[in-house]
């Protein structure tokens, strides 16, 4: 019995051996024709093996197939196929792969016009419970898809993913990451079973640098054509942060639905919830939209923004941009607020209506009635190419209450004066290499009560006049210009030029937003082919009539030490003026201006009547200099050293107030 027993266990021992052998001296490629058969047979479409074939069959069935096709050559291509099969399963009739690894696969499918997803391989002829995988993983794969509706191509390169199919059916998981356009992304999809309906719940989450969607819900596929009722989240990267919009979706290939819109900011904790429906059709590239809420505020400062006025504000719609200008479709959105809070103040009865293009969008109408009891209202043309290009109008009955909310502070006075004003502008945004630049362009054609503007601004005092003679002047008025932030760490940069009651004038500015004084550079220039013209401008009656042009060029750097350093020049027929030294600004908004002024004129009489009448027939020849200081009631002339044709003045003189001119002092001759 023992002898019987040990012959037993030695024939099974050869036997075992002989089965792990035995697989080393098969020529597997001899059964190509039977593999190629039985694979066939599983997908449904014909199956080619190109290259070499390996397989072992204990411990466990295994294979290894290199150059396979899958569909012919517009199907599935793989350098290699890797796989492990249960034995014990395979006894009952069902395909349990414990691993599957497809080497470099490439793959190609279409997007039809009316929606239907074409694969080049047709559905698995065995029962959907009948193949599960434990773990399938893809190496270095391709995907290309060719959207038929827009006509663009979407090439997905260096893939890798990993996940299982528990059936044909479901429950599945799916993770890759990979390259789209040169672009980063991952992808996560976790599906449950699909029913007898072709329907089953579905979680997306798909990430490109910083841009990511997200959606949950029911996805039903049902002849080629996806549909899907659920969820989803647009997150946008923005310059304070990140900025989300969700919604609820009814979608398939044709027709997209958007209902109870909820945009999250960067740094809000309150949703912006706007009410109604963004209907997108994909085939046709076009969004429509009509939304409403009832409050909206843009005081919420996200992280990043400037904590007091208009920065909070202009940090939200910053974001609100950046979402809409992810978008790529054609169309129109209609936005209507019954109050929109914005610097501590309420816009009321707020209407805007934007057009969306390819390459960005449009305001093609705007109403609000705004603080000061006033009106704002912007009619522009849909054929422009700009952000906007239109009629404006500004109306305000109580100029105090707009300063009030412009400023954020107490208007320094009270005005009966109202403010109109109307004209044409045209404002374009561009991202040309670092800098987002908007390029502005503003014809003004009626100005009425900038003075009253000017002294509900400023209050009665110093300078206040001379401002409203100017605001007074300034139609019509021709600007162009560009406004360009180069981003964190870089300054903004405006430059204007101007054309105003005959004076041409350029500006060229640059601000540093985190400085204690944000100019940190500066010009300005104010050219006049008449000189009486630029006298004109700042209110001064001209003086005597000359021929020649005159210039006024203003120059600012720094800060240094808490100052901006400033040169100016004034150039007339036979006089100029000149000044260098530095100004501050003191804690209560004045500003204290400490300048080493030169005059040198062969005939001051052309610069203001004043010294015309001096004058008289003769030339009025001076020259000299002085220093510009700051004192408790103006600004006064210390060291003042005057040449005066033979005499010679010397002495100090003081303004309280510009215009009309109140001046006091001693002078010596």
């Amino acid at each position: 019995m023992q002898h019987t027993l040990l012959g037993l266990g030695l024939l099974l021992i050869v036997a075992i051996a002989a089965a792990l052998a035995a697989p080393a001296f098969v020529d597997w490629n001899a059964w190509r024709l039977t593999f190629e058969t039985r694979a066939s047979a599983i997908v449904g479409a014909p199956v080619k093996i190109r290259g070499d074939i390996s397989a072992t069959i204990l411990p466990q069935p295994s294979f290894l197939l290199n150059d396979v096709e899958i569909g012919g050559p517009a199907g599935l291509r793989a350098a290699q196929v890797q796989g492990i099969v249960s034995l014990w399963t395979l006894a009952r009739g069902v395909i349990e792969a414990e691993e599957v690894v497809l080497r470099r696969p490439s793959l190609r499918v279409a997007i039809e016009r009316g929606g239907q997803l074409l694969l080049p391989l047709p559905a698995p002829r065995v029962e959907a419970e009948r193949i599960a995988i434990q773990r399938i993983a893809i190496i270095g794969g391709a995907l290309v898809v060719e959207d038929r509706i827009s006509g663009a191509t979407h090439v997905f390169s260096d893939i890798g993913a990993q996940g299982d199919l528990r059936t044909l059916a479901g429950p599945f998981r799916f993770e890759a990451t990979g390259r789209l356009a040169e672009r980063m992304f991952s992808l996560r999809l976790n599906a449950g079973r699909f029913g007898p309906d072709a329907s089953g719940r579905l979680r997306l989450n798909f990430e490109s640098e910083g841009t990511a969607f997200e959606a949950e819900g029911t996805l039903t596929v049902a002849d080629a054509v996806p549909r899907f009722e659920g969820k989803a989240m647009l997150s946008v990267p923005t310059a304070g942060g990140t900025a989300r919009i969700g919604a609820s979706v009814r979608a398939n290939p044709a027709l997209v639905l958007l209902e109870g819109l909820q945009f999250v900011l960067s740094g809000a904790e309150v949703p912006i919830e706007l009410a109604g429906q963004v209907r997108i059709e994909p085939p046709a590239r076009r969004i429509d939209a009509t939304l409403a809420a009832r409050r909206i505020d843009l005081d919420r400062a996200p992280p990043g923004s400037v904590p007091r006025g208009f920065g909070p504000a202009l940090a939200t719609l910053g974001q609100l941009a950046a979402l809409a200008g992810s978008l790529s479709y054609s169309g129109r959105i209609g936005v209507s607020v019954e109050n929109l809070s914005a610097n501590g103040g309420v816009l009321r009865d707020f209407r805007a209506e934007f057009l969306t293009r390819p390459d960005g969008f449009a305001l093609e109408r705007l109403e609000a009635r705004l603080p000061g009891r006033g009106l704002l209202r912007a009619t522009g043309s849909a054929t422009e190419i700009a952000l906007f290009a239109g009629e404006i109008v500004l109306e305000a009955e109580e100029p105090a209450g707009l300063v009030r909310w412009l400023t954020g502070a107490a208007a320094a006075a009270t005005t009966d004066g109202e403010l109109r004003l109307a004209g044409r502008l045209t404002l374009r945004l561009s991202r040309a290499r670092v800098a987002n630049r908007a390029a502005f362009e503003l014809e003004l054609r009626r100005a009425e009560g900038l003075g009253a503007l000017a002294l509900a601004w400023l209050g009665e005092g110093e300078g206040t006049r001379l401002v409203q003679r100017v605001a007074d002047r300034l139609t019509p008025l021709r600007v162009a210009g560009s406004i360009s932030d180069g981003g964190p760490g870089s300054p903004s940069v405006i430059e204007a030029t101007a054309r105003v009651a005959e004076v041409d004038l350029g500006l060229q500015a640059k601000f540093d937003r985190a400085a204690e004084i944000p100019l940190s550079e500066s010009r300005l220039a104010l050219s006049a082919r008449e000189a009486d013209r630029l006298a004109a401008l700042f209110g001064l009656a001209p003086g005597l009539a000359v021929a020649g042009g005159a210039q006024l060029e203003i120059s600012a750097a720094g800060p240094k030490d808490g100052a901006l350093m400033v040169t100016a020049r004034l150039a007339a027929p036979g006089s100029e003026v000149r000044a260098e030294g530095e100004i501050r600004i003191d804690k209560d908004g004045r500003i204290e201006p400490r300048l080493a002024l030169k005059l040198d004129a062969a005939d001051l009489r052309p610069l203001a009547a004043a010294f015309a009448r001096a004058g008289g027939t003769r030339a009025l020849a001076v020259s000299g200099s002085a220093r510009l200081l700051r004192v408790d009631a103006g600004v006064a002339l210390e060291e003042l050293k005057l040449s005066v044709g033979d005499a010679r003045v010397s002495g100090r003189l003081a303004w309280s107030q510009i215009a009309p001119a109140a001046i006091s002092g001693t002078l010596g001759i």
